[in-house]
Order: C-alpha cells, then structure tokens, then sequence
C-alpha cells in the first residue's frame, strides 16, 4: 500500500491553522486544570478568629469548627490555605482566620 503524500500549498495559512489549533489545545488544557483539584476554594465570606492555645492540634481546631459529615482533613486544607500556612505546625499564641463553611 502506497503511502498518501500531502503538500501544503500556503505555508501562511498552514501556519494560521497550526497557531490557531495550538492556542485552542492550550485554552482546553488550562480550563481544565484550573476547574478540578483535589480541594477547590470555595469562596468563603465568614471568617472567624481562633487563638492557638497550648494543646491544640490543627486537627481538633479543624474538627471543631468543620460542619457535620466533613472531611476534617479537607478542612485542615482550607484553614491553611486561608492562613498561608506551609505546615500543620501551629504555635500556642497565634490567631488563626477560620473560614466558616455551611453544612453540605
């Protein structure tokens, strides 16, 4: 079987048609990596104040203010993304910004 050969006629429109695809492919690929994720932000309004005291755990804080049937470890997410947090280490002292979610 012989091989089908193809020859482009305008290397301008060529060119076009493969910018074109490509920036199509990219918008695709970033909408979808932006809209899913392990834990997406909910935009949270209601924010309460927590200081730290000598015992706590981000997990109890997490638990205590995370609504019934909530993944606490998600919730432990949020309250460090709304903290800038690097690590679960918290410090006896510190306010922490809580976010308040609604139950689901």
């Amino acid at each position: 079987m012989k091989a089908k050969r193809y020859r482009i006629r305008s290397k301008s429109r060529f060119f076009l048609f493969i910018t074109f695809t490509l920036a199509l492919l990219a918008i695709i690929v970033v909408s979808i990596v932006s809209s899913t994720g392990a834990y997406s932000i909910e935009s949270t309004h209601e924010i309460e104040h927590y200081w730290v005291q000598q015992g706590d755990t981000l997990w109890d804080i997490a638990r205590e203010f995370s609504p019934e049937g909530y993944d606490i470890r998600e919730m432990i997410y949020k309250i460090k993304e709304q903290n800038n947090m690097d690590t679960s280490m918290i410090i006896e002292g510190v306010k922490l910004e809580i976010p308040l979610l609604a139950s689901k």
